[in-house]
């Protein structure tokens, strides 16, 4: 006995499924068969990660170089070219042969960021405590 939905055949809908599911573990099993390879991911995860990684040291090259004030304009052009064109070797350069440099800028940044808000807070006005409005 065979139960009609909008048309269809119940039966036809679950041999349907069934044919889905097959296909599923075929594409499955020609994608783990042999040896497990990460290219056998088209568009994975790792591409993700991979890009993530390539934005997040790029602005942090960026910043560096732009808050640079050692070097001149055409030696930042330079760079930024270099960054466009060729990014992770560039990249990989820049925090080669700045990477001391980009240290002690970011602690002599941080310097000055904690001796300004040290000032601030010196010269701030004291509030009183609950204790001593007694």
């Amino acid at each position: 006995m065979t139960i009609y939905a909008d048309g269809f055949a119940v039966s036809h809908l679950i041999q349907e499924a069934f044919r889905a599911t097959e296909v599923r573990k075929e594409n499955l099993n020609v994608l783990f068969a042999g040896r497990f390879h990460v290219s056998k991911f088209p568009n994975g995860p790792h591409r993700v990660f991979f890009f993530i990684v390539l934005f997040r040291l790029l602005i942090t090259v960026f910043t560096d170089l732009f808050r640079r004030h050692d070097i001149s304009g055409w030696i930042k052009a330079i760079w930024v070219i270099a960054l466009i064109v060729f990014s992770y070797i560039a990249i990989l350069a820049y925090l080669i042969f700045q990477g001391r440099g980009m240290a002690e800028r970011n602690v002599q940044r941080d310097r000055r960021r904690v001796m300004s808000s040290g000032a601030w807070l010196v010269s701030a006005p004291q509030m009183k405590s609950k204790s001593s409005m007694r």
